[in-house]
């Protein structure tokens, strides 16, 4: 009788063992979900480039009527689901991410002069491009080695984006396509001469720049960050 009891116990104290232990490793699996805020955006009249670094997230605004490219960054909350931060360097934004992580609905404020701000109730959504556009295959996020992040937006024949440096200087760029669309060439930051090349799988590019009007024999590389 005394073996059959002392079995018993072991058999619970087993079971009670795997029951703490599967609900701990549950618990650790949800508590190492991360929001990642990095990737190409579509949003109803401009395209956000953002990339994200522990909490901080760093990007660009391009507006394509006006070929311009703005600043944006700021700091996500601990669960990674909200981003909130400055843009144009005055503005403010306030962005939730959806549960998929494939969208997020925002907020914005615009500030005038002497930094008053309007437009409060603006909305500024945006859903995630997570695969190559066939029809503007130029357009995304490159990884360009070294922390640094090439953003690219085409319209039709044209190019044009920023460069993140590894020290968050935002570069300019702006370039014209060759007639088979393979072949990118411009200037970065009114003066430097670059030119890349696309691979036959549009997930990657080859090309060279120079400083000021040097020729282009510094490598500069990409592969698409979807």
């Amino acid at each position: 009788m005394k073996i059959i009891t002392y079995i018993t116990m072991v058999m619970v104290l087993f079971l009670s063992c795997v029951f703490v232990c599967v609900a701990e490793e549950e618990m650790d699996t949800s508590s190492d979900i991360i929001s990642d805020w990095s990737g190409t955006w579509n949003c109803d009249v401009n395209t956000l480039n953002l990339t994200q670094d522990g909490n901080v997230v760093i990007g660009t605004y391009e507006k394509p009527e006006d070929m311009v490219v703005l600043k944006m960054e700021g700091n996500v909350s601990e669960d990674g689901k909200v981003f909130s931060g400055s843009w144009s360097d005055t503005g403010k934004i306030e962005f939730i991410l959806s549960d998929d992580g494939k969208s997020f609905n925002g907020t914005y404020v615009s500030s005038g002069l002497n930094n008053v701000d309007y437009d409060s109730d603006s909305t500024w959504n945006g859903t995630l491009l997570d695969e190559a556009d066939p029809e503007h295959p130029w357009s995304g996020s490159w990884d360009s080695g070294m922390n640094s992040i090439t953003n690219l937006t085409q319209d039709d024949n044209a190019v044009y984006g920023s460069y993140v440096t590894p020290g968050d200087v935002l570069l300019t760029i702006d370039g014209l396509l060759s007639e088979d669309g393979k072949i990118l060439t411009g200037t970065y930051s009114d003066g430097g001469l670059f030119i890349f090349t696309l691979s036959e799988d549009g997930n990657s590019f080859n090309g060279t720049f120079g400083y000021g009007s040097e020729d282009s024999t510094s490598n500069w590389n990409g592969t698409r960050a979807l």
